[in-house]
């Protein structure tokens, strides 16, 4: 069973690759640039669908298939008690860096720093009793 984490880890990799592509192709679908810009938590929502969701559950509340497999598993955004700075730590350094799951990703090798901020932004809405403190 020692092959479990480094399959997880493959499949971890491979997801994130094709939602890459997901979100690469509905960037460029975008034709039509009449319409009012998405607000940050608009966009934000639409990142972590396609990059967060996969670990952290479409609702952030970390029930997701790959849930099941990770060890330690995906956090629950849904009762989160870090501050904004802490999160955005976190999803830009990645779990390890800050103590965390080392599952998480470093996500400023594949986001902007707006997408990281859209993406903080978002989780913020998933905790009414989240911490607003900068």
């Amino acid at each position: 069973m020692k092959f479990l984490p480094a399959l997880c880890r493959s499949l971890l990799i491979v997801l994130m690759g094709l939602s890459s592509q997901v979100w690469a192709a509905d960037k460029t679908d975008k034709a039509d640039n009449s319409e009012a810009p998405p607000s940050a938590t608009v966009r934000g929502a639409r990142t972590f669908m396609y990059r967060c969701s996969v670990c952290h559950g479409l609702h952030g509340d970390g029930k997701s298939d790959l849930a099941n497999i990770l060890k330690p598993p995906p956090a629950n955004l849904t009762i989160s008690k870090l501050t904004i700075a802490q999160k955005r730590q976190i999803v830009t350094e990645g779990g390890a860096a800050v103590g965390r799951s080392p599952n998480m990703p470093v996500w400023k090798l594949e986001l902007s720093p707006q997408e990281i901020e859209d993406v903080v932004q978002y989780v913020q809405t998933l905790n009414p009793n989240n911490n607003t403190d900068k």
